[in-house]
């Protein structure tokens, strides 16, 4: 079974919400022994859980397991061919998932995202602090 019929099987068991499904997108890492494993995932949110729809484990090259552009880019690919972006209501990221080029492609492809930033970050001028949450729907910085 391919990563993409275990994708279509979890998607046909959470209905979708009214306005679009909340994704997130998050690395985790493990050590086996001497081994690193890193994961680079994104998720359906499910009460207080994310239930993980795509995946990719990262090269032991990578900067600490970090991701870069190119392989979240790679991996929202994967999760578009099964989920279009019209029923993303929205994808959360922490502040690791910051970037000019990966934040442009997501708007390029229609899809909403929350990114979690520090206080003291420059949104609009103003440093984030500053902003009310009802006012801030979607800033590029």
């Amino acid at each position: 079974m391919s990563k993409a019929h275990i994708s279509r099987l979890i998607l046909s068991k959470i209905p979708k919400p009214k306005d679009g499904y909340i994704l997130s997108i998050d690395r985790t890492n493990w050590q086996f022994g001497e081994t690193h494993i890193n994961i680079l995932t994104i998720g359906i949110v499910v009460d207080k859980i994310a239930v993980p729809l795509v995946w990719q484990t990262l090269p032991q090259t990578s900067k600490r397991g970090n991701s870069n552009t190119n392989l979240r880019i790679g991996l929202m690919n994967q999760l578009l061919e099964v989920l279009p972006a019209k029923d993303i209501y929205f994808i959360a990221m922490d502040r690791d998932f910051h970037g000019k080029k990966w934040l442009a492609w997501l708007d390029r492809q229609n899809v909403t995202f929350v990114l979690r930033i520090k206080a003291n970050t420059i949104v609009g001028g103003e440093p984030a602090r500053q902003w009310k949450r009802s006012s801030l729907k979607k800033q590029m910085i």
